[in-house]
């Protein structure tokens, strides 16, 4: 019999920062990264170690949208600085597509009707899911 060990999702709330520290980046090396593209890796992983909630919802995200796009390459995570609000960030899931826009924009639709939108609230405002054309 085998057994394999996922990381828990790291929380604060019941480790110290320390402790929470470590448990984020083994959840992100072991569970995030082998699924995602990091544009500025550095940058997305810190973003990250910061917003652990988002790491789970990484998880399933991955899941729900391979359910709505034949991914051609992984999915992109990349930071986004708003230009109009000075430190606001959001964590962009970018999927890769060839799809025709309308085609795409009208997965993209579905994707958020059928899933997003419900689990939009654990986001905390911090994610955001759109498409990139190759």
């Amino acid at each position: 019999m085998t057994f394999v060990v996922k990381p828990q999702p790291p929380f604060k709330t019941t480790q110290s920062g320390q402790e929470a520290g470590a448990a984020a980046i083994l959840w992100i090396q072991s569970m995030v990264e082998p699924l995602y593209h990091f544009r500025r890796p550095r940058e997305v992983s810190d973003f990250l170690q910061t917003h652990v909630y988002l790491l789970p919802l990484l998880v399933e995200a991955h899941k729900k949208v391979a359910e709505y796009f034949e991914l051609p390459a992984k999915p992109i995570l990349e930071v986004i600085s708003d230009p109009e609000s000075e430190g606001d960030q959001q964590l962009f899931l970018l999927i890769p597509t060839y799809h025709a826009p309308q085609q795409a924009l009208f997965r993209l639709d579905q994707l958020d009707q059928e899933w997003w939108l419900d689990v939009l609230p654990q986001a905390r405002g911090k994610m955001t899911i759109d498409v990139e054309y190759l």
